[in-house]
Formats: structure tokens, sequence, C-alpha cells
């Protein structure tokens, strides 16, 4: 050790006399911090060279990332963290800070040298903030609290920059010191991390809450929660005037937040703080809460009774969103009497005896009112009102006593008592009772009677009521007005109008009555009954009213009483004077419409238009409504026609002079006369010639087509109703002109499938016409749309006229659209044709048999069209589908014709190998193409002809080697490619597989050819007990004996299958079986194996002669 100090002491006075050179400065850093001598080496660093104390620190961290996963640390490896940290000193304080911590971690028992350390460091660089904080953090870990808090205060004050990183130490200590958590809010505020300082400030109470949520509201002043926090921390002070402030701000940034009851429990607390309770107040009333914002009030009354005027303006702001409501204007005229404001007071409380749960709360209030001011009139009134119920005799008494004592109140207590019987009807008989005791010379004329009458007539006492109505009027007959008014404001009921009606009727104000009349049967649809009794009553008490009657006549003609509008319009006709009886005449004409009586509805009807010539068009809709319930003579359609005529609805008049020629054709002259006069007044009038031309043509007159031919140049849209009336000349001598008219005006619609139509229709029907229409109906067959539908009886047309080209453009048109109808055209062309069908017909009776499906009749189709034209072959190729060796052969047949052999060629893919021998032969013989002959002698190997091979083969000039193996194979001595000739014998033997014509030699091919796939798809097609012994015996060959014995042991031991089991016994080593299979073999002379004793097995040999 004295010898280590010693050359340590060396070094260093080297370093020192030798300008500090770098070599040595590391290794006195090393040896310095092994000594613990942080100050020493504080002194080295300090001073060192940037460049070299980072070289240094890199490879100090180098050897820390290998020893950071240790368990446990070494002296050794200490010291390298220690170095590392001192290193780091000079340049980077904060990750000085980290190593010294991460040592302090992974070896506690270093507590006291790190802690040493960071006070030594923090003395040499003061105010760093970094070690500032890491001190903090020991010292607070050490328990020294106070002093450790105050560095994380003074870091932070002097770098407002390290605060996320103080905040991150501290949270270190949140739950285990709590001593921390005043500071850690106050930076998490300082930092504006609202929700992590709510954590925090939910451990704080009491007064220190308070300052604490004040400070976070002042830099989160929208932050409801903080807002509710503070609101909490206040009202556990039993600070109620800034909770509810706060609570007021929480509103104005989210009134989903409040919860009402919350307020109420606020409010009850307050005992002596009014100002609180206007606040209360103003929340309650924004949470559209006004009863318990008026409560709210009441309570500041009660606390407050000074504070009066400042509760009005408040309760003012309530009324003025809620003007109803009863409890706010009652205490509003509390607080009115209260301040000795008496009359007005009573006007406010007035405005809620309207309202039934008022009266109960006005009450209390009058009753005070009163008590206080008895000479007050008004509440001595409101105050008898109320009790009439309760103490009839006295309230009359006290009310009679008002009257003689003030004769001036008459007014008011007449309104009051009008009042209070309208919102309280079970006030009605006391009301009723008071009004008897009154002494009526009291009163003005009319008021009384009439107040009585209102009673009677609320009580639903309607004849009371009319007697003193009457008596009212009788009183003053110039208020007969003000009393209907006053009736048509009672409740609507069946009872109210009958009697306003009566009273209309009795004061002669007949327009109003007949309103009312017209009102009440909407209202009450039952009320009729009454109503005709009311009036009926009416008539005979006013004598002959024409107002009367013609009230009575249209309520009667209105509901459905004709026989009685028959009888009282009769005895009318007298009282109307001449020139007034339009109305009277056309009610009888609907009455008698009604009843079925159609002379006589006609003669009052054309009389009402005599009177009145403005009952015209009402006129017109009554015969239309009459129509519409019951057939009419022809005598109704001229009356109709000579209306429209007068409105100048010239196309109706036409219509109802029609419709009179079809119910009297007798009369057909004097129509065709009226049809000449209406054209002389509107002579462009389309319709007027329509509907005479269909009458002309009815009585087969052919100027009827001239007219209809006119109608339509006038009016085209009546092209459709022209056509409709030409069906009319059916089955007369007009029938082929209609027809032909018909034709002209559907092309003009452009409904071209209509005019092939009737074309075909002319064509069936007309012979001598055929000529004439052929040619358009061919002509159309370009421009219409063929369907399933139509296509039948166009296509029998053209067969008719054998128009074969025509023909085949309209079928084939016709199933490319529509592919199903190709059956039914091949039924139609085998009918029309029979065996004698012409080549084109035929092609395209093969392009049907196609489209239907039918794939061998499109063959033996075209085969028979290709015997008999084999220049169509072309066309026939186009309608071939080669996937048949027949439509194959036709395929090359028609090719070699055209001469296309190398299509020819390709076609012989589906032939047999005698057909395509036989095809080849003839390419051959048209073409010197080298490719016919190489597939011919390929065909040749196939077949087993190897001396057609060696033949054709020799004679190919150009060779490749498959040429040459065919050769090979066909017994010529040359030299070939192996593996081509193997290939080549694999494609005979798959030539050979696909045309064998037994299961035995497909398989045997198969075997040959050693596909295993294959032999076992051939396998699965033999016999069960003959693919179970083909199967062993591939086994055997592929040396899977086990297998192939577990497949024989279930097949009958004959020679062959126990030469097999030989076979297998021998080669597992099966030594008893073996001797076993043997015994049987030779017993049955057979003898399958024999010792190979040059190859130490067996192998097989050929069986016994004869066996």
């Amino acid at each position: 050790r004295e010898t280590k100090e010693h050359i340590i002491k060396e070094v260093e006075d080297l370093y020192y006399g030798s300008n500090k050179p770098r070599e040595l400065a590391e290794y006195l850093v090393e040896k310095r911090t092994e000594a613990r001598d942080f100050d020493g080496v504080w002194e080295i660093v300090e001073v060192m060279d940037r460049e070299h104390l980072a070289e240094i620190i890199q490879k100090e961290n180098a050897i820390l990332s290998n020893i950071r996963e240790k368990e446990k640390l070494s002296p050794r490896d200490r010291m390298h963290f220690y170095m590392t940290g001192l290193c780091y000193e000079p340049l980077d304080t904060k990750k000085s800070m980290e190593i010294f911590m991460e040592l302090l971690q992974k070896a506690p028992e270093e507590e006291d040298t790190i802690y040493n350390e960071i006070e030594r460091i923090n003395r040499n660089l003061f105010g760093d903030p970094y070690i500032m904080i890491t001190l903090g953090r020991l010292l607070i870990r050490r328990g020294n609290l106070e002093r450790g808090i105050e560095q994380f205060k003074k870091a932070t004050e002097r770098s407002p920059q390290i605060t996320p990183y103080a905040i991150e130490v501290l949270e270190e200590f949140s739950e285990k010191v709590p001593e921390t958590l005043d500071l850690l809010s106050d930076l998490y505020i300082k930092t504006g991390d609202k929700e992590k300082a709510l954590q925090v400030l939910n451990k704080f109470r009491g007064k220190a809450a308070i300052k604490k949520y004040e400070e976070l509201v002042r830099t989160n002043p929208d932050s409801v929660e903080a807002l509710q926090k503070l609101a909490y921390a206040y009202l556990d002070e039993k600070r109620y005037e800034d909770t509810l402030k706060t609570l007021k701000r929480i509103l104005e940034l989210n009134i989903d937040v409040l919860n009402v009851q919350e307020i109420v429990e606020i409010v009850e607390r307050v005992t002596d703080n009014p100002d609180a309770l206007f606040i209360a107040c103003d929340i309650l009333m924004k949470l559209e809460k006004p009863k318990l914002a008026v409560d709210t009030l009441k309570k500041t009354f009660a606390i407050s009774p000074s504070s009066v005027d400042d509760i009005l303006g408040s309760l003012k702001d309530v009324l003025s969103e809620y003007p109803d409501l009863v409890e706010a204007v009652v205490f509003k005229g509390e607080l009115l009497a209260f301040k000795k404001e008496f009359d007005e007071a009573i006007e406010t409380i007035e405005t809620v005896l309207d309202y039934p749960e008022g009266i109960e709360l006005a009450k209390e209030v009058l009753l005070k009112i009163y008590k206080n001011n008895p000479e007050n009139s008004k509440s001595a009134i409101l105050v008898n009102i109320i009790n009439l119920k309760t103490d009839p005799e006295r309230s009359i008494e006290n009310l009679n006593r008002i009257l003689s004592e003030e004769p001036g109140a008459i007014p008011y207590l007449m309104k009051q008592l009008d009042t209070w019987i309208r919102i309280k009807p079970d006030y009605i008989p006391y009301v009723l009772k008071a009004y008897a005791s009154f002494p009526p010379d009291a009163f003005p004329p009319f008021v009384l009677p009439f107040a009585i009458a209102e009673a009677y007539a609320l009580n639903g006492d309607f004849e009371n009521a009319r007697q003193f109505y009457i008596k009212a009027v009788k009183q003053d007959p110039n208020r007969a007005g003000f009393i209907i008014k006053a009736i048509r404001n009672h409740p609507e009921s069946q009872e109210n109008f009958l009697l306003l009606i009566e009273l209309l009727i009795l004061f002669r104000m007949f327009k109003k009555a007949e309103e009312v009349i017209q009102t009440s049967i909407k209202k009450f649809p039952d009320i009729t009954r009454e109503l005709v009794t009311v009036l009926l009553t009416s008539v005979e008490r006013v004598g002959k009213s024409p107002g009367i009657y013609s009230i009575l006549l249209n309520l009667l003609n209105e509901h459905g009483y004709y026989e009685e509008v028959i009888k009282y319009g009769e005895r009318a006709e007298d009282i109307l004077p001449r020139g007034k009886r339009g109305d009277l005449y056309f009610n009888l004409a609907n009455a008698y419409g009604k009843t079925g009586r159609e002379q006589e509805f006609v003669k009052y009807l054309a009389l009402a238009v005599a009177e009145d010539r403005n009952l015209v068009r009402k006129a017109i809709d009554l015969i239309e409504s009459f129509m519409k319930e019951q057939e009419v003579s022809s005598e109704t359609y001229l009356l109709l026609h000579s209306l429209y005529r007068d409105e100048r609805e010239i196309s109706k008049a036409a219509n109802a002079l029609y419709m009179a020629y079809e119910k009297n054709p007798g009369i057909g002259d004097a129509i065709i006369e009226d049809f000449k006069k209406l054209i002389d007044i509107a002579p462009i009038e389309a319709s007027l010639y329509h509907r005479l031309g269909q009458i002309m043509l009815s009585r087969g007159d052919g100027s009827g087509l001239e007219l209809l031919q006119k109608a339509v140049r006038f009016d085209p849209t009546l092209r459709e109703a022209v056509m409709e009336s030409l069906k009319s000349a059916e089955g007369t001598p007009l029938e082929s002109n209609a027809i032909l008219l018909r034709i002209d005006l559907l092309k003009q619609e452009g409904k071209l499938n209509e005019v092939m139509n009737a074309l075909i229709q002319v064509y069936e029907g007309f012979p001598e016409m055929r000529q004439k229409v052929v040619t358009e109906i061919m002509g159309l067959l370009q421009k219409i749309e063929v369907t399933p539908e139509n296509y039948r009886d166009i296509l029998k047309i053209i067969l008719e006229e054998r128009r074969n080209r025509v023909i085949v453009e309209f079928v084939e048109k016709l199933v490319k659209n529509y592919p199903g109808v190709a059956k039914d055209i091949i039924t139609l062309l085998d009918e029309y044709f029979g065996e004698e069908y012409p080549i084109p017909l035929r092609l395209l009776k093969a392009k049907l048999l196609k489209i239907y499906g039918k794939k061998d009749e499109v063959v033996r189709e075209l085969r028979e069209i290709y015997g008999k034209a084999p220049d169509s072959a072309g066309t026939i190729l186009e309608l071939l589908d080669v996937d048949s060796p027949e439509s194959a052969r036709l395929y090359i047949d028609c090719n070699i014709q055209i001469g296309n052999y190398d299509e020819a060629f390709k076609g012989l893919s589906l032939l047999g190998h005698d057909d395509r021998v036989a095809y080849l032969q003839e390419l051959i013989r048209y073409s010197d193409r080298v490719e016919y002959r190489k597939e011919l002698i390929k065909i040749y190997a196939v077949m087993g002809h190897w001396d057609r091979v060696l033949e054709i083969g020799e004679s190919i000039v150009e060779q490749d080697e498959r040429d040459r193996a065919l050769l090979y194979l066909a017994g010529k001595d040359i030299h070939v490619d192996y593996n081509v000739l193997q290939e080549v014998k694999e494609e005979i033997l798959r030539e050979r597989i696909k045309d064998a014509e037994s299961l035995e030699e497909k398989y045997k091919y198969a075997l040959k050819l050693g596909d295993e796939e294959l032999i076992s798809e051939v396998l699965k097609e033999l016999p069960e007990e003959k693919r179970v012994r083909e199967a062993a015996r591939f086994e055997i060959k592929n040396g899977r004996y086990l297998v192939a014995l577990k497949l024989l042991n279930g097949l009958e031991k004959d020679a062959d299958v126990l030469k097999m089991m030989e076979v297998c016994a021998s080669r597992l080593g099966m030594k008893r079986l073996l001797r076993e299979i043997r015994t049987s073999l030779t017993q049955s002379g057979e003898v399958a194996f024999k010792e190979d004793r040059y190859k130490g097995g067996w192998k097989m040999i050929q069986p016994l002669p004869g066996r």
C-alpha cells in the first residue's frame, strides 16, 4: 500500500510539474476516485481539456453498460460509477446527478458518500438547479424535510425551466412524505397541470385548501372542476356568499353541472346573510326554478325585512320571465302591503284570482291588509267574496253594507263577482244568492239582470239565463249586441249555441244568426234537431220573415230534411217577392233531386237560374253532384249543356250534348243542330268535332271520320280519345277506314308498336288490303321493339310472305334480346317449312338450336347443311362449337373445304386414332407440312404400327430428337438422347392409357408408366378383389412389403396370392410364415421363387409349363 501511495505521489508530482499531461490526468482521476478523494478529482477534471474529459466519459459509459445488469456491484464497479459521475460534473450536471442516483439505487449503502459529494459539488457549483434538486432529494430521503423542500423551491425559482424535472422528482415522495405536497401542488399550478393539481389538492382541507384552490382558479379561471372544488372548500368553512358566487361563475360556464338540491341545501344553511340569498335566487332563476327562487326571496325577507326594496327588485326579475307565477305575484302583493302600498298590493293580488291555486294564497294576504287597513273597501270586498262559500250569510250582509256605504264600489264588486264565478264555478249558487239580496234600484239599468243571466248561463241554467237576458235588453235595448258578444265568450256547448241563436232571431239579427247556426253545426253535428225546433218556433213567433225562412230552408236542405224543404219552400214562394226567389228555387230543386224527382229537379233548377244568373255555377255543381248519385235523363243533360254554354265552357257543353244523345238517340237531329250552333260560337274547339264525329260515326256517316281528323288537328292531345272513339266503327262498313285513321294517329303519337298491331289487324281481317299494309309492316320492323309478347303475329306474316332474308334478320334481332323464345321460333319454322328448309333458314335453325342449348342437334343440322351446301362451310364454322368427336369431324371437313388446313389440324385432338390417321393422310395429300407427318408417326407409334412409323419417319427430311426417338423405337439402329427417348415413351404410354378399351389394359399401361397417382385412380375403378390384388402387386414392386402383406391377408389364398406373400415374407424376414407359404406352394406344384446364391436373395422365375 505504501508503494502504491508512493507511486501515486510520484505521478502527481509529474502531473503538476509537467504542465498536466493528459495521460497522467486520466490515471490520477482513476486513482483518486478509488481513494474517494473527490476534491482531488474535482481539481483535475475542473481544468481538464473538455475533449479529453469526453473521451474518458465515453470509456466509462462503455464499462457501465456492461456492469449495469449485475445484481450486486463490486468496489471496482462502484468506482466506475463514481468516476463517471465526477467526470460529468464540469460538463453536464444533470447527467452527473443521474449517475449518482443510479448508483444509490443499486448500492444504498453508498448514500452517505453520495450525499457528501452532492453537498461538496453544490458548494463548488452553487446555484446549479440539477444539483440543488438532487441535494433536496437526498435531504428529504434522509429526513431533513425543511431544507430538502427549500432546495426544490430555490431551484425552481432560480430556473423556472427546471420545474417539470423538479415535479418528476417530487412525485416520488407524494405518497410517503405529505410535507412535499404543498410545494408539489404549487408547481402543478405553476405549470398549468390542472388535473394533477386537483388530485393533490384533494388532500388539503380548511383555509389551506381555499388558498390553494383560489390560486388554481386564478390560473384556470374557466375550469369548472377547479371552481367546484373551491366552492366546496368555501362551504366547508361556512363562507356561503363566496360559495354561491363561485357556483354562479360555474353556472356561466356550464349550466348542466349544478345540482338544484345542492343550492337548496346551501340556502337552508344561510341564517343571516341576505346577499348570499340574492345570489342563490339568481342561480335558481338561471336553472329555471322560479318557485325555489321565490322561496329564497321569502327567506331573505324573513331574515332581513329591511331589504324589502331589493327583494322587490329581484322579484320583478322573476315576474318578467314568469308573469303567471302565482307564488311570485302573491309575494309581491305581500311586500307592497308591508310597505303600506295597499291599493297597489290589492291590484297585484287580483291578477292571481284567475288561478284556483292563487285564491288561498291571496286570501291570507288580503286578510292581513284588511286587518291593517279596515277602511280599504277593495280588500273587504275580496275577503267577503272568498268567504261566501264558508260563511254566506255574514259575507252577503257585509257586501250589502259596503254597497250601502260606498255606492262607488259597485263596479269593482260586480267585476270581482263576475270574475269569481268564472274561475270558481262552485261559487255560482252563492253569488246568485248574493245577487238576489242586492237592491235592484242600487244598480244602473241592465247591470244586475245581465250579471244574473251570466251566472245562470255559466251554471247551465239556460232557461233562467234567457229570461234575465231578455229582461236586461228590455232595460237597455241598445245593449243587445253586448249580450250576444258575452254569450259568444261562454264555453262552447249545444245549449249555449241554441240560446244564442234564439236571442239573435229574437233580436232580428238574422245574418249573425245564420253564421252562428253554421258554426254550431260544425262544432256539434247532433244539434240539428234542436235547431230545427228553435227555428220553427221562431217562425211562428216572428211571422212571415224572409230571413227566417231562408235560414230554415238552408238548414233543412243542408241536413237532409228534403220533404220539409219542399213543404216550407212552397209556402215561402208566396212570401218572397219575384226576383228574390233564386235561392228558394235552388233549394227546392236540390230537395226534389235528393228525393229522386228528376222532372221537378230540372224545372226548379231552370227557374232558379232564370231568377238569378249568379246561380249558374251553383246549378252546374248541383247537376254534377246529382249525376254522381243517380242516372239522369237526356233532359238533365240538355239543361246542363245550356248552363255550360252560358258559362262558355264549350268542351263540357259538347260532352253534355253527347251524353244526351247517348241517353236518347231519337233526338239526334236536334242534337246535331245544337252542335252546329256551338261550332258557330267556338269554331276551333276540338271537343265539338270529336263528340259530333262520334255521333256521326255511330250513325254510319263517313263524315264522322273527317270530323275526328279535324278534332285531332285542332287539339293533338285528343288523339287517344279519338282512337278510342274509332272502336265504335267495328263491325260496320267504316271499320277498315277507321283502322287506317287509327294507324295514322298512332304514327303521329310515335306509338309504333301499336301501329304494328293495327297493321296486323288489317292484314288478318281484310285480305284485300294485305298488299298495301305488308310494305308498311316490313318498314316498321327496324323501328319497333319486338318482344316475346308481340313477335308471333309479326313472324307469321313474314313467314306467310316467304321473305327469307327478312325472316333471318327479324329472328336474329329478336333472339339477341330474348334468347328464351328460340324454342318457340324453331317450332314455328318447323310448322312452315317441314323438311323443305331453305339453306339460310336451316342455318338460322341451327343458330336457334345453339341458343336453346341443343348441341347434338346443332351438329346434326350443320352436318346436313354441309352435305347439301359445302360452300356454306365458313358460315357453319361460325356456328360450330368443337366439343365432341362429331363436331370435330365437321370442323375438320369445313376447314379442309375452305383450305384452312392448319385449323383442320387443330381439330384432331378430339378424335380417335383411326379418325386422326385418316384425316392426317388427307391433309398430307393437300399439304406437305412436316407437322402433319410428325403427328402421323406419333399416332402410328401409339397404335403400335411400327412399320408405318419407320416408313413415314424416314421420309421426314428435318428430323428432330423426338422423331429419331420414334424411329429408334420402331427398330432403326441410331443413337438417340436418353432423356428424350424416355419422354417419348411416357407420351406413348399416356396416349395408350387414354385410348385403352378396358380397365385391365389401362392398368397395364399405368404400371409400365409408373405413375402412382394414375395407378391409384385406375385401381379405384377396378372390382374390389381385383383392386386389392393389383394394389398389393404395386406395393411389392415399390418395396412396401408390409403394406402389401396386409392387403394380401384379406384375399383368398390362391397360387397368385401365395407367390406374392412368399416374396413379402422373404423380404421381411418372416421365416415361419415363409415356410408355411412354401409348403402350400409345393403341395400345389407351384414354385415361384428360388434362392439367388450369388445375390443373397430371391428372384422370380416363370411358372411351370401348363400352369
